[in-house]
């Protein structure tokens, strides 16, 4: 018989928790634009792509706005501002962060240095502590939108294995400046954002956290799917590749549409080879038990269908997207929607949750755990309009 994921025997060295979140949105909390599907529309007309409609887009993806970051900040900035913001709700003071991951595909730089580094340098955490050097675990992680998935179990792992006591971890991506401005269908999908919580070890009774619910993997035959041709080292960038636009994401949108769905939940009850399904088992819980998911906001279209499945396999609880508000973030995605649900009260303390990404390589990433009261005591801000 499968131990379920609160049971003594599956416990770790000690527990983790999430003790505080935080968001930056550009054009709210940091520079930057609040654009409407029609403004995305009229902007694909000005460059010359005059078949763009914004019904075809809404009904397509179901967004509504998105926020792109003004010319001269960076993903660096979104990450500085989200984690100062959950430094804040979480009332601690930030050299008491020794522990921090970063999950970003879009760097201020591509090879050095890396954002860990410069956002510690941005937020004034320390690099001494009584006069001796003072560690900081932790680093950048990228696997494409399940990046966030990777970085917070990297930084679950580090706090429960003793390299800290207090860490933050985050995601913050600026998509529309590797998005092909001339591309009807990838341009409208992608935004800005940057979202981070803030953990630290707790006994295991008041864990959030727990070995055996994160379950993560990918599909390396479905690597092209979803791909820049080239600015790697695989193929670097040429004046030819720039002219072909291969510096830009390139999408198979309808098998990836497909097969994502597929792959995340199926609706045949006898078919349990799927990324829930599998979480589950190894969990030792079935989906009557979540009482509340939290999607990656990859196209509110999908999200849709794979909420439909959801319920129709027995889901009875709450899920909240935040889509419609900022299309997808990528890496800012699942942060940012917990740390909305939570403000909310839609998650809330004592509740078993899902938070499920995937992305680019079709890798996944899916957490299960159990909510608890944070720290915070925080007002809720909505886009406006929306």
């Amino acid at each position: 018989m499968i131990k379920h994921i609160f049971s003594k025997e599956t416990q770790g060295f000690c527990g983790v928790r999430v003790i505080g979140t935080g968001i930056c949105r550009p054009g709210f909390d940091i520079p930057g634009r609040i654009v409407s599907v029609e403004e995305v529309v009229q902007e694909l007309k000005n460059r010359g792509v005059t078949d763009a409609d914004a019904a075809w887009i809404k009904k397509r993806t179901k967004s509504e706005t998105r926020l792109y970051l003004d010319p001269g900040f960076a993903t660096s900035d979104l990450f500085s501002v989200s984690i100062e913001d959950a430094i804040r709700n979480s009332k601690i003071d930030r050299n008491e962060l020794d522990v921090g991951y970063l999950a970003t595909v879009t760097p201020d730089w591509h090879a050095s240095p890396p954002m860990l580094p410069t956002v510690s340098y941005k937020l004034g955490i320390s690099t001494k502590f009584h006069g001796l050097i003072k560690p900081m675990f932790g680093g950048d992680i990228a696997l494409a939108c399940s990046s966030f998935g990777a970085a917070l179990h990297s930084t679950v792992n580090a706090l429960m294995v003793g390299c800290g006591g207090k860490a933050f971890v985050a995601g913050a991506d600026t998509m529309e400046r590797i998005t092909d401005p001339y591309d009807k269908k990838t341009w409208p999908i992608f935004g800005s954002l940057g979202a981070a919580w803030i953990l630290e070890a707790c006994p295991w009774e008041e864990s959030n956290f727990f070995p055996k619910g994160f379950y993560a993997g990918n599909m390396g035959e479905k690597f092209a799917r979803i791909i820049y041709k080239a600015g790697g080292s695989k193929e670097p960038l040429t004046e030819a590749s720039l002219r072909a636009r291969q510096h830009f994401i390139y999408m198979e949108g309808q098998e990836v549409f497909n097969e994502v769905i597929e792959l995340v939940i199926s609706n045949d009850v006898k078919n349990n080879n799927t990324i829930v399904d599998q979480a589950l088992i190894r969990a030792g819980l079935v989906l009557s038990d979540i009482d509340f998911v939290g999607l990656h906001q990859a196209n509110g279209r999908m999200n849709s269908q794979i909420e439909e499945r959801l319920r129709y396999r027995g889901f009875a609880g709450s899920i909240y997207n935040n889509f419609s508000k900022y299309a997808n973030t990528t890496s800012a995605a699942i942060p940012s929607v917990v740390h909305e649900a939570n403000v909310l009260n839609i998650l809330k303390p004592g509740m078993t949750f899902m938070f499920l990404v995937f992305g680019g390589g079709y890798t996944w990433y899916v957490v299960i755990g159990r909510w608890s009261k944070l720290n915070q005591n925080q007002v809720y801000v909505p886009v406006v309009g929306v």
